[in-house]
């Protein structure tokens, strides 16, 4: 397949300073161009944003900080352990199904969180249950590795290390497949791998943007930078998930232009 020409109708979302740029041959998937256009989806709806992204912090956060109470034996840290990946895969289906409404413009609002949720749940639930289970057991085994010190296990160590990246890479797709193509958990882990590897550079840049949307919340708390806290706080309140999901399915429609038949 080869890549098409720009598209010619005018995108409701472009800035005036943009139309000469719209004008340029398509040259391939841009990381760049790909976030530029993320942020602006979720700077231009703010409702969707906002109430997504809090949405999202108010159970996921939430539930996460009650579970802790199960490694004291309190029954609300059990109830909240049980939650945890069910509310998780509920924010992800409400989410990104808002963000691909809003990626393919088919937006009707705060109502899309709703509709991704409603639409998408089963399949990101599955999809947040591998993911979980996936880093869970990439990470345990990093840190056996780690802990022995010797070469060998150090190599080991590194493998475990690139594997867990790549995974990450992988499921920086798997939501928006689910949400903006309406497969299941297999096709969107098939069809996200095959993006990732055959995109490499588009699939670096997408991860990083990501890292950055998470390491703005993760950062602060993690060093307890005081003040700066704060603004983590509100970050991941109003703009983490929302900012994050239309990253993602803005990266999926750039680069899904590469493998769009031409027609006739």
């Amino acid at each position: 397949m080869r890549a098409l020409p720009p598209h010619k109708e005018q995108d409701p979302l472009a800035w005036p300073e943009d139309a000469a740029r719209e004008e340029e041959p398509w040259r391939g998937p841009s990381a760049w161009q790909a976030c530029r256009r993320g942020l602006r989806l979720a700077y231009d709806s703010p409702a969707v944003t906002l109430l997504g992204s809090l949405a999202w912090a108010l159970l996921v956060p939430t539930l996460a900080a009650v579970a802790l109470g199960a490694l004291r034996g309190q029954v609300a840290g059990y109830l909240a352990a049980v939650l945890l990946l069910p509310a998780l895969g509920a924010a992800q289906a409400m989410v990104h199904g808002a963000a691909a409404r809003l990626a393919t413009h088919q937006s009707e609002g705060a109502l899309d969180l709703w509709l991704g949720l409603h639409r998408h749940f089963l399949p990101s639930l599955a999809a947040t249950a591998v993911w979980a289970g996936l880093t869970v057991l990439g990470l345990v085994n990093l840190w056996f590795y780690l802990a022995r010190g010797r070469f060998a296990w150090m190599l080991l160590a590194a493998l475990v290390l690139y594997l867990l990246g790549l995974m990450q890479a992988v499921f920086c797709f798997v939501w928006p497949f689910i949400c903006q193509q309406g497969v299941g958990l297999g096709r969107a882990l098939r069809r996200s791998l095959l993006v990732a590897l055959d995109n490499p550079r588009f699939t670096l840049g997408t991860l990083l943007a990501q890292a950055l949307v998470w390491g703005l919340v993760a950062v602060p708390m993690l060093l307890g930078l005081g003040p700066v806290m704060g603004l983590s706080v509100l970050w991941l309140l109003f703009g983490a998930a929302g900012a994050g999901a239309a990253l993602a399915n803005e990266a999926l429609v750039e680069v899904m232009r590469k493998y769009e038949e031409e027609p006739g």
